[in-house]
C-alpha cells in the first residue's frame, strides 16, 4: 500500500492527459463518459496491480499499456451486444439448420482442418476482402473496418456483396462430403 501513497497529483495529471490522448487517438466511436469511467477504473486497477510487475517495467509503461487496453476491450463488448441483435448477425440460424451462421464457420470444439481451409480460401479472395472477413471475425462495425483498412465505402459494400456470394461458394463446398484416401479400395 506504500505505492498508493507515493502517487501524487502529479501522477493523476499524467493519467489524465494519457487518457485523453489515447481518446483522441481511437476515434469518436467511443461515448467519452463512458470511455473515461473504464479508463479511470483500468487507472485504479493499475495502482493496485502494479506492485506485482514492478521491476519488469517503469509506472509509466505499465499505466501506458493497460489505458490502450480500454478502448478496444469497450469496442469489442459493444460490437458483441449489437451483432446479437442486428438482422444481419452471425448469430442468426441457418435456413435448413439449428446452427447459428458463426458456428458453422468457427465451431465451438474447433476443427483444425476446416479452420485452415476457411482462412485459406479466405485469403485467396484477395486482401481487401481477407480484411473485412479479420474485422467482422473481430466483431468489429463496417465503419470501423472501412477506416481501420482505409477502404472507400463504395468499394466496401461492393466488396461485402461479392464476399457474401464467396461465402455462399464456400458453404457450398464446406457441405460437402470428404471423399479423400481413408477409402479402402473395393476389390
Amino acid at each position: 500500500m506504500d505505492w498508493l501513497h507515493n502517487c501524487g497529483e502529479s501522477d493523476m495529471e499524467f493519467a489524465y492527459r494519457l487518457i485523453q490522448e489515447i481518446y483522441r487517438r481511437s476515434g469518436s466511436t467511443l461515448n467519452r463518459e463512458e470511455y473515461e469511467a473504464n479508463a479511470n477504473l483500468a487507472y485504479v486497477e493499475a495502482l493496485h496491480t502494479y506492485p506485482l510487475y514492478e521491476g519488469c517495467c517503469d509506472w509509466d509503461a505499465y499505466l501506458c499499456c493497460r489505458l490502450e487496453e480500454v478502448p478496444g476491450e469497450m469496442t469489442r463488448q459493444r460490437n458483441y451486444r449489437i451483432s446479437k441483435e442486428s438482422p444481419f448477425s452471425l448469430s442468426q440460424t441457418v435456413k435448413d439448420s439449428n446452427q447459428p451462421v458463426l458456428e458453422i464457420l468457427h465451431p465451438h470444439q474447433g476443427d483444425f482442418t476446416r479452420r485452415v481451409a476457411f482462412w485459406d480460401y479466405i485469403r485467396q479472395l484477395g486482401l481487401d476482402k481477407y480484411n473485412i472477413v479479420r474485422g467482422y471475425c473481430s466483431w468489429e462495425t463496417d465503419a470501423e473496418i472501412m477506416t481501420r483498412f482505409r477502404i472507400p465505402r463504395g468499394k466496401f459494400y461492393y466488396l461485402k456483396r461479392a464476399l457474401r456470394a464467396d461465402m455462399q461458394a464456400y458453404l457450398a463446398i464446406d457441405q460437402t462430403p470428404y471423399s479423400g484416401d481413408a477409402q479402402t479400395p473395393s476389390a
